[in-house]
């Protein structure tokens, strides 16, 4: 009998896919004798996982047609969880969501990153110093490309800077997973490895604060409780319950503009001239008690 194959085809950022984790392992779960091919923007996020049989980066998929698709009874998995009435309504997580759109039961897992012993080690060793680590994502890394932030999930600079100085105080050395174009602030280190390492690096971390990113996605992985911010998007779709979550503080107007704002359908024009005043919107002080600093 010739192999059976389920090609999972994902569009996106490396917190999708780390979503996207535990959604395979639920289609796995469900059909344990398929193989399933995974072709993705992020193959990083998917080396060595057991439920998938090979992954492939988009554009780098060399003879898949023969392979996995002629002549073979191949059940095809292109859909867009993000194009879904239930997610740009926010009705549940983005796990059941897609798990919904694939027709397979969601068996509740979490992301899953599985390292490498070398992997480990390089991590182990770069997170032992003297002083006590911490790791922030303040800004959304893999967003617009022309913006350096964006208010629908960023934090203010003025309110990371204000918890910066107190974890140093704190005697934290300080990771900032950022891009190249955005800014590092005053007293904490960019982080310059590659996906793997960064996410690696996460594990040996004591205190994080993100925005919903996959440096989220990872400390879930890893079941590490983290303080996240919320601006646009809620824990109900996108997090979790083991983080210490807080919510964007918004007025009326604010609110409006939120509620036109789609992040999947370009319905209000460029981002960019949608943006909102979010300087008040968080408290560095409620940050910092999060955090137990």
């Amino acid at each position: 009998m010739s192999d059976e194959y389920i090609v999972f085809h994902i569009n996106g950022s490396p917190d999708k896919d780390l979503v996207g984790t535990s959604v395979i392992n639920s289609l796995k779960e469900a059909n344990p004798s398929k193989k399933i091919v995974v072709v993705t923007h992020s193959p990083e996020v998917w080396i060595h996982n057991p439920d998938v049989y090979r992954v492939y980066k988009h554009g780098a998929t060399p003879y898949f047609y023969k392979d996995f698709i002629e002549d073979k009874k191949t059940r095809v998995l292109a859909l867009d969880p993000y194009l879904t009435s239930d997610y740009i309504y926010k009705k549940k997580h983005l796990a059941e969501i897609w798990c919904d759109l694939i027709e397979t039961k969601y068996n509740n897992s979490l992301p899953k990153i599985y390292l490498t012993q070398r992997e480990e080690e390089v991590a182990w060793h770069l997170s032992k110093t003297d002083e006590k680590l911490a790791i922030i994502q303040p800004f959304e890394t893999y967003g617009y490309p022309n913006l350096v932030t964006t208010w629908t999930k960023d934090l203010p600079f003025d309110v990371v800077q204000k918890v910066v100085n107190a974890m140093r105080s704190a005697g934290y050395l300080i990771i900032q997973i950022k891009n190249e174009n955005q800014p590092t602030f005053v007293g904490a280190q960019p982080i310059a490895l590659n996906l793997r390492l960064t996410m690696a690096t996460i594990k040996y971390t004591e205190k994080r604060l993100f925005v919903d990113s996959f440096a989220m996605q990872t400390a879930t992985a890893f079941r590490l409780p983290s303080v996240v911010t919320w601006t646009t998007s809620l824990p109900k779709l996108k997090g979790y319950k083991m983080h210490e979550n807080i919510f964007a503080k918004i007025d009326t107007k604010m609110k409006e503009k939120m509620d036109e704002y789609s992040p999947v359908f370009d319905v209000t024009g460029q981002l960019a001239a949608q943006n909102i005043d979010m300087s008040n919107a968080f408290s560095s002080d409620e940050i910092i008690k999060k955090l137990k600093i």
